[in-house]
């Protein structure tokens, strides 16, 4: 089995270029403005999204996202409710750009080391296919 290196760079060009007409510049002065902070992207970007931490303590997450994959904040403030020490607080801020806009997501930013993050080596098919079997039960 053959397995790609994740390129942080290389995500992050995929997203501007396949998705929107956005440019990183435009989401970086935007989570600036917003934070009064230099934004950094995350280690790990989604394939829709694009996301940083901001803020002078990067006490905020700044997330752009495509129109086709948009968060449904009904779930989110159900879930917050029910899971108030796990879920961040988050409020949609609208989009930007005309063709192709970018919703725009602001989170704070919760302690701790995401799942994801957590290390499942890749030869280990079977933990990570649990994993994600538990978290979409959760």
């Amino acid at each position: 089995m053959t397995y790609n290196i994740y390129s942080l760079d290389r995500a992050i060009d995929a997203f501007f270029t396949s998705n929107t007409t956005v440019t990183r510049q435009q989401c970086d002065g935007f989570a600036f403005s917003r934070t009064g902070g230099v934004s950094i992207p995350l280690q790990m970007q989604g394939v829709c999204s694009y996301t940083v931490t901001a803020g002078s303590e990067k006490q905020k997450i700044l997330q752009f996202r495509d129109a086709d994959s948009t968060i449904d904040m009904g779930h989110i403030c159900l879930a917050k409710t029910v899971h108030p020490e796990f879920v961040a607080s988050c409020r949609y801020l609208g989009t930007m750009g005309d063709s192709r806009p970018l919703h725009i997501y602001e989170m704070e930013n919760l302690l701790g080391t995401p799942h994801i993050m957590v290390g499942i080596q890749p030869d280990n098919l079977f933990r990570q296919r649990n994993a994600v079997m538990d978290l979409a039960r959760y």
